[in-house]
């Protein structure tokens, strides 16, 4: 009998907190690296006139105020398949007056726009030299609720008239919020990197006032880590030899990479000084190991990387490869009948480390 064998996948756990939800997904320790990086941030830039400390817009009829824009950071994420989204709570005053008492309240209806990747619908994007991704603004005043936005440059979009509020500390139609969510369908599949852009909220619209003109900046970021994974691949016996012929058998397994990027592979295991991998306990029995896509097959050698240059083998973009039948990479094992037959009976087995590394 002729035994071959994997080390089992021992299953850990990493932890992404975000929106409010912990999530939690696994591994194949001896068969996956993780790089994270440090993530980007969102940073909150008011600018109108010469005002310190906040954003103020003085008009005929009334003044409007935000205050307490804080940065929104999205940076740890490392792989939950839930949507990632950054909120900040700030502070919008609107009144008429002394601002002192909530008879002096000023309705008014904020606009959100871009002057950078948009489309004919007035969705909002955020860029990475020539990738893209979508992202939604959300806008919440206490009484009018929550409101998707969209580019008012393309639609002329405001939010619903919503009732002002005259102080931040006495008046609680004063808290608002901006809530920016980068959906998780597309994020597995886009390519590694920071993805930005600048919104400008106009927050002195107002209903059947006039407008003025009273715009922040609003600069969001996001960095996405290069993110890899292998599952499917379970230990493998190559059975008995009958006498006659080589042994081969092969094993199909799922190789995950964000964006579908290529990936490096390296294998260390029992060998000998002439780099072939040997199968041992009653003896030592020369054996190769072979990774293959698309049916194209190359060797590997022991405690050697076999870069993405030279196997151009890629990553699938869906989890688990779901969307191809739950594989996208072979390896191949193969005993040759002339290393077989000299032989002596019994048992063997190797274990290997299977290292796949982002390119």
């Amino acid at each position: 009998m002729v035994y071959f064998s994997l080390v089992r996948a021992r299953y850990h756990t990493h932890t992404y907190r975000g929106s409010g939800n912990e999530i939690n997904f696994w591994r194949l320790p001896l068969s996956i690296s993780l790089a994270l990086h440090s993530g980007g941030t969102v940073r909150l830039l008011r600018q109108f006139l010469s005002c310190l400390g906040m954003l103020y817009c003085a008009l005929a009829s009334g003044d409007i105020s935000i205050s307490g824009l804080d940065p929104i950071s999205i940076n740890a994420w490392a792989g939950a398949t839930s949507d990632l989204t950054g909120t900040d709570t700030y502070c919008t005053v609107s009144c008429q007056g002394a601002c002192d008492k909530d008879v002096h309240r000023r309705d008014y209806a904020p606009a959100f726009y871009t002057n950078g990747t948009t489309d004919g619908a007035g969705n909002f994007y955020i860029t990475n030299g020539s990738h893209s991704l979508t992202v939604f603004l959300d806008w919440t005043h206490p009484v009018s609720g929550t409101t998707r936005m969209t580019n008012h440059n393309v639609t002329g979009m405001r939010s619903p008239v919503s009732e002002g509020a005259y102080s931040c500390s006495a008046d609680p139609n004063s808290t608002t919020r901006i809530d920016i969510t980068l959906p998780a369908g597309q994020i597995a599949s886009a390519q590694a990197g920071t993805y930005s852009e600048t919104f400008l909220v106009d927050s002195c619209r107002t209903s059947g006032q006039g407008f003025g003109e009273c715009t922040a900046q609003i600069s969001f970021s996001v960095t996405l880590p290069e993110l890899i994974q292998v599952t499917n691949l379970t230990n493998i016996d190559l059975g008995s030899w009958s006498g006659t012929g080589d042994i081969q058998v092969t094993r199909d397994f799922c190789v995950f990479r964000n964006g579908q990027g290529g990936f490096a592979i390296t294998t260390s295991g029992n060998h000998d000084a002439s780099g072939r991998f040997h199968l041992g306990s009653s003896g030592n029995l020369p054996y190769r190991i072979d990774y293959g896509q698309g049916g194209v097959f190359k060797q590997a050698t022991p405690g050697v990387s076999m870069p993405f240059s030279s196997s151009g083998f890629t990553g699938n973009s869906v989890r688990d490869c779901t969307n191809s039948g739950g594989a996208n990479t072979s390896i191949r094992l193969t005993v040759l009948e002339t290393d077989l037959a000299i032989q002596p009976g019994g048992s063997f087995a190797d274990t290997v480390n299977i290292f796949v590394l982002p390119e």
